[in-house]
């Protein structure tokens, strides 16, 4: 049996979608000819119309994941099987279009693939070590405890960058209006209020004439110059993606930026720290643990550095001597973890290492955020004065002369 995903015209001429299972197309057409269905586009789930698989980029994304497996996990832990269970959250409409992604991954589970490969085949959402967290699963027997831990992990990795970008809103809103009105000022009224003192013939201070200046540059270099900044960044970027090397020397850079290097040294600790202990918690092997955290934390130095040092850990080094060795990982997180190898917890202790760079980086964050944000204001301020000076100065004049 094949799940087919549907369109069409019902008998009351309105437009029918939705998922049917059947033996191939034909019998697919035929059942929904018999529920008086005109059909006017059809597939199998997952695939397109050439017949290669495709994927689903959007459907798929960190929140439905997270119900996916939590729901999962407690329709397993109820003892209802893996292709049933898959088939009470298809007929649940809160899951959208999801459902047949999972229609889809459910068909390829009673071919006889593993639901890890089976997910990754149908999305391309799925990170490596969700993917060695369910092999883990599945291989232990405990399917259902594994995929509510993944849920609640990848809800607490959520939350987290939620709490990043909301931290950000406030700073780049400030900014972006403040780029906003000095563009407007500089570029449109202070040209025209320019040009009505010139035809009086006053003569202009210093601080209007720069004032003049940056708004004629602003006029004429200021598009030309904002295209070229934005054809800088889309060549960096792509140069990035193709040189690692770069990629490692951009990455290096990050934690040397005043304020920010500090958060996000924590950060970065914070993630590694929580997804190994998650990985070893699942019963993953230390080794391939190591390369999947350092991936975990975004940065393509740390992960290059922490593949390195899982040949030295192959080799018979501990882990707290590996870690050390790594620059941004090697200053209280070596500690824990050596705790944790001597009370043989450590997973636990990384847990704990967890949640306290969570504390160090909400931390650093306010305190880096509670600068930014007077300074930006102490900075549209003074921009404000220059202007009203630019501006006052020539009026004061013109009132001298009149006088």
């Amino acid at each position: 049996m094949q799940t087919f995903d549907y369109k069409g015209l019902n008998e009351n001429g309105q437009i029918s979608r939705g998922l049917i299972e059947a033996m191939d197309l034909k019998d697919a057409r035929e059942k929904l000819f018999k529920q008086a269905v005109l059909v006017q586009k059809i597939k199998v789930v997952g695939v397109d119309g050439s017949g290669k698989w495709f994927r689903k980029r959007s459907r798929f994304n960190t929140e439905t994941r997270a119900i996916f497996y939590r729901e999962t996990a407690f329709l397993l832990k109820a003892g209802i099987p893996l292709s049933q269970a898959f088939q009470v959250l298809i007929d649940s409409p809160e899951l959208g279009e999801t459902r047949a992604l999972i229609a889809g991954t459910r068909d390829s589970i009673k071919a006889g693939e593993s639901l890890a490969d089976a997910l990754d085949r149908s999305s391309d959402t799925l990170s490596d070590f969700e993917k060695a967290a369910i092999e883990v699963g599945e291989h232990a027997g405990t399917l259902g405890d594994m995929l509510e831990r993944l849920a609640v992990f990848i809800e607490e990795q959520q939350s987290l960058k939620e709490r990043v970008s909301t931290a950000l809103v406030y700073p780049v809103i400030v900014l972006t209006f403040a780029i906003v009105i000095a563009i407007v000022i500089l570029g449109v009224l202070l040209p025209l209020f320019g040009g009505v003192l010139s035809e009086i013939d006053i003569p202009l201070p210093l601080i209007t004439r720069s004032m003049l200046f940056f708004g004629e540059a602003a006029t004429y270099v200021g598009l030309p110059l904002l295209i070229g900044i934005g054809v800088f960044l889309f060549w960096g970027r792509k140069k990035l993606k193709l040189s690692k090397r770069r990629q490692i020397q951009f990455n290096q850079w990050i934690f040397k930026i005043p304020l920010w290097g500090k958060a996000y040294t924590a950060l970065v600790n914070l993630r590694f720290s929580r997804t190994l202990s998650f990985l070893l918690k699942g019963g993953l092997p230390l080794v391939e643990t190591l390369s999947l955290a350092g991936r975990s934390t975004g940065n393509v130095w740390i992960s290059h550095l922490v593949d390195q040092e899982t040949q030295t850990v192959k080799q018979g080094e501990t882990l707290a001597n590996a870690i050390s060795r790594i620059p941004p990982l090697r200053g209280s997180l070596p500690g824990w973890i050596r705790a944790g190898e001597v009370s043989g917890e450590i997973p636990q202790l990384l847990e704990s290492a967890g949640k306290r760079y969570e504390q160090q980086w909400e931390r650093l964050v306010t305190r880096s955020i509670a600068v930014f944000e007077p300074l930006l204001v102490l900075l549209a301020g003074g921009f404000v004065l220059l202007l009203a000076l630019a501006i006052l100065l020539p009026i004061l004049s013109l009132n001298k002369t009149v006088l």
